[in-house]
């Protein structure tokens, strides 16, 4: 037994058409649907339409601009509620949660990729662009530059090279610091 949205009659669930594809009902009895449609127009009374140019809020109910409401899915569709009701349920709805998770300690020892030996932190050189640390101690990277360093000549002078062009970088750059400092 089923109760018609239309008629409000019990009837039999025979009554009823079935929804395609799904076990379910329509909520109007098979008559009533065949008077709906033969006027052709939807059983409840509806608000008229509001102009194309405008919408009608489903919150505070004045017809607005469309220009008022939010878009979704591009330009074409518009929410159904204004931006101002939008914006004020929003802000009702909204609850500071505070982060659940505790904070992080930082790693107070570090265990050496090299050696393999857990070290105090301030034994590990920082990385500069992360908030993370070389997975070798200071002591195993020292070991394996100087091995690389003596392992042939051509490291030997490739190094030197580096080294010397490196500091005649930093003393241009100090040297134009002075200038602008004088300068300014």
């Amino acid at each position: 037994m089923r109760t018609c949205t239309d008629c409000r009659a019990t009837k039999p669930l025979s009554d009823f058409t079935p929804i395609k594809g799904t076990p379910w009902t329509h909520t109007r009895c098979k008559p009533c649907r065949a008077a709906c449609a033969r006027a052709g127009r939807p059983s409840r009374a509806r608000k008229p339409p509001a102009p194309s140019d405008k919408r009608t809020c489903t919150i505070c109910g004045p017809a607005k601009p469309t220009d008022e409401f939010t878009p979704t899915n591009g330009i074409r569709y518009r929410k159904k509620t204004c931006k101002q009701c939008r914006a004020a349920t929003a802000k009702t709805a909204y609850v500071h949660r505070p982060s659940s998770r505790p904070k992080r300690e930082p790693p107070t020892e570090r265990a050496c990729a090299g050696c393999g030996v857990t070290k105090p932190m301030n034994c590990f050189t920082p990385i500069k662009s992360t908030n993370t640390v070389y997975a070798r101690c200071r002591d195993c990277r020292n070991a394996r530059a100087r091995e690389r360093y003596h392992s042939s000549p051509q490291v030997r002078a490739a190094e030197i090279a580096r080294a010397s062009r490196n500091g005649r970088v930093r003393r241009l750059r100090r040297g134009q610091q002075t200038s602008t400092t004088v300068e300014g």
